[in-house]
Parts: structure tokens; C-alpha cells; sequence
């Protein structure tokens, strides 16, 4: 089979591309490997969507949050420098207790505790790809919800 069309079909998420020998992206979540491991599917189709539905001076908790500067990198090098307003911090109920927006990427290296979202958050925002869900920008509406305890 030809990868040209799961190619084009994972457009700007490419490092979760898969052989369709093991079944595509859905075949390898099957198997336990990784759905978005750099984070690439954080588009700015995505931020842009999610965005404007953030309220000015909001606080977006970020997860997984893999390097020292990557926040600084995300808000300077993304669609979010046009919200100088956002306050960009790493993802971590344990000190926070006013989490309400969070972007998530699917990364199995770093597991987010609150996935899947708990019941009632409200999805403003998500990349999917061949049924994949890989990035989220999420509402979480019972805010501070801490569940490492």
C-alpha cells in the first residue's frame, strides 16, 4: 500500500505517522505506542479555535510540559503571542488549585492524570487524526480539580 494518502490525511502531524502495516495511527495506539510524542499536533488551527473562547488574563495550564523553555517558546513562537494577556504555566494540581484551561498533547511518555478529561469538561478545541485524538484545548469546569492526593 502507498502512505501517500495517510499522508496527506495526517496533514501537519506527521511525526504520528504510522505504517499501515501495523494498522496507521489507530493500529499503533492499539499496540500501546505513542500518538503525539513532540507535540506537533498543537497547530495553530487548533490554539486559534481554542483561543477565542479564553477569556482575557486567563491562566492556560500546559501538559506535558517537556523542557525549562518550552513554555517560553509556546507563547513566543505560536499563535499565542497574539495573547500577551495568557499566563502560561506548567500542569500541576498538586499546586495549583485554580486549573480551569488546559492544552494537552497525548504523549504516553509523560501521562496526564486527567486523562481521559473528567466528566462535565467542556473541549474547546482538538486535533484528531484517523479518529485519533492527539491535542486538546480544554475547559475544565470543575476547576482545581486536584487528583494527585
Amino acid at each position: 500500500l502507498s502512505p501517500l494518502p495517510q499522508l496527506v490525511l495526517m496533514r501537519s502531524c506527521w511525526l504520528s505517522y504510522y505504517s499501515e502495516a501495523i494498522g496507521g495511527l489507530p493500529g499503533a495506539v492499539a499496540l500501546g505506542h505513542e500518538r503525539n510524542y513532540w507535540g506537533d499536533a498543537v497547530t495553530p488551527e487548533m490554539l486559534r479555535a481554542g483561543l477565542a473562547q479564553i477569556p482575557e488574563g486567563a491562566t492556560l495550564d500546559v501538559a506535558p510540559v517537556l523542557h525549562p523553555l518550552q513554555l517560553t517558546f509556546l507563547h513566543q513562537q505560536s499563535v499565542l503571542r497574539f495573547r500577551p494577556d495568557l499566563n502560561l504555566r506548567g500542569y500541576d494540581p498538586r499546586l495549583h488549585s485554580d486549573i480551569r484551561y488546559v492544552l494537552v498533547f497525548h504523549r504516553l511518555a509523560d501521562p496526564w492524570d486527567l486523562l481521559p478529561p473528567p466528566d462535565g469538561s467542556k473541549v474547546l478545541s482538538e486535533v484528531e487524526r484517523e479518529g485519533v485524538v492527539l491535542a486538546q484545548l480544554l475547559e475544565l469546569l470543575q476547576s482545581g480539580r486536584a487528583t494527585a492526593e
